[in-house]
């Protein structure tokens, strides 16, 4: 096997498909799809949210007709809404510039990791670390030292939910608002086998939260029952300011876990809005979080203007709700 750095590398998917699927009939492969292999170091940047659904029949089709290669990428970077398979996807990446060990090389830092299982494992997929060993065949003190650091990075940043003693109330409750099988406060426990439900039907769906205190924080952790199925399309979260609902953060699909960032903000009242879903939405799972490592979102940049890689978010006012701005991630 080559090292990926030393040349451009170009993936043969649709012949690569083929001779697996031959060779291996009755073996789990990347491309079958069972199991989406999110391409490349790169790939985990280019994807706003992974929509774990895809249409099995049409991939298929799509392939055997040799007339788009790139088909198979674009649509596992994408998922599929609509689709009615269940493809799990993963995002490969090494620790070092390539997939084997140098003594010339060093590792990616704890906060480069950092960002990137922001953006794996917080946009719904498995992240898949590779930590090459050395030439006497053990893992470096180095990279063991990045992991380590990494380790405790996370610990620091969600070891503590400002939301966890909030009071939480919703727009409707599946059995009436005093059900507690599905009660709005199931999503302050971090399990995915309780959740908030709601009445089934409505096409609209709200959360309230009361921090009981101002609380500042600039990350944000929801999920979704998974065994339930992904049912989120779109939704928004919304801070009290100045008697203002005021966008924070909006996004696509949630899935097991959705992790978003954003400048930090300071409030005591929040809204949890599902605008669009495939079902009646769940969640099992609302948390708030403060990440001091970060460069973008560091508490060093609380009082400058929001920055998302480099540039200033544009705000929109919708009308339609009032003076409300709409940061767009």
């Amino acid at each position: 096997m080559t090292d990926l750095n030393s040349f451009s590398m170009k993936y043969h998917v649709v012949i690569m498909y083929f001779i697996f699927t031959l060779a291996f009939t009755s073996h789990l492969i990347i491309l079958q799809p069972a199991l989406c292999w999110i391409w490349r170091l790169l790939s985990y940047d280019e994807r706003e949210v992974c929509m774990l659904l895809m249409n099995a029949l049409l991939f298929k089709i799509k392939l055997s007709t040799y007339l788009d290669a790139n088909f198979i990428i674009r649509y596992s970077r994408s998922g599929d809404r609509f689709g009615q398979d269940w493809v799990p996807a993963e995002c490969d990446v090494s620790i070092r510039p390539g997939w084997f060990w140098h003594a010339s090389e060093k590792p990616k830092n704890a906060t480069t990791l950092l960002d990137i299982y922001y953006k794996s494992v917080g946009r719904n997929c498995l992240l898949i670390l590779n930590v090459p060993p050395n030439s006497s065949g053990l893992i470096s003190a180095e990279d063991m030292q990045v992991l380590q650091e990494f380790t405790e990075i996370r610990q620091t940043i969600f070891s503590q939910n400002f939301a966890a003693n909030a009071t939480v109330t919703a727009s409707t409750v599946r059995g009436g608002l005093g059900n507690p099988q599905f009660a709005p406060s199931n999503v302050l426990q971090e399990s995915i086998y309780s959740y908030w439900a709601p009445e089934e039907g409505q096409t609209s769906w709200e959360m309230l939260f009361d921090l009981r205190q101002s609380t500042s924080f600039n990350v944000l952790q929801l999920q979704e029952p998974i065994q339930m199925g992904q049912r989120t399309i779109k939704f928004h979260v919304e801070i009290l300011v100045d008697e203002l609902w005021q966008t924070i953060v909006e996004g696509t699909t949630i899935g097991y876990k959705r992790l978003l960032q954003f400048p930090v903000v300071e409030g005591q009242f929040l809204k949890l809005s599902v605008d669009s879903a495939r079902a009646d939405p769940l969640i099992s799972f609302f948390g708030i979080f403060i990440d001091p490592f970060s460069v973008t979102y560091s508490l060093e940049n609380h009082d400058k203007p929001f920055l998302v890689n480099s540039e200033v978010i544009m705000l929109r006012t919708d009308h339609s709700s009032g003076n409300k701005s709409t940061a767009t991630m």
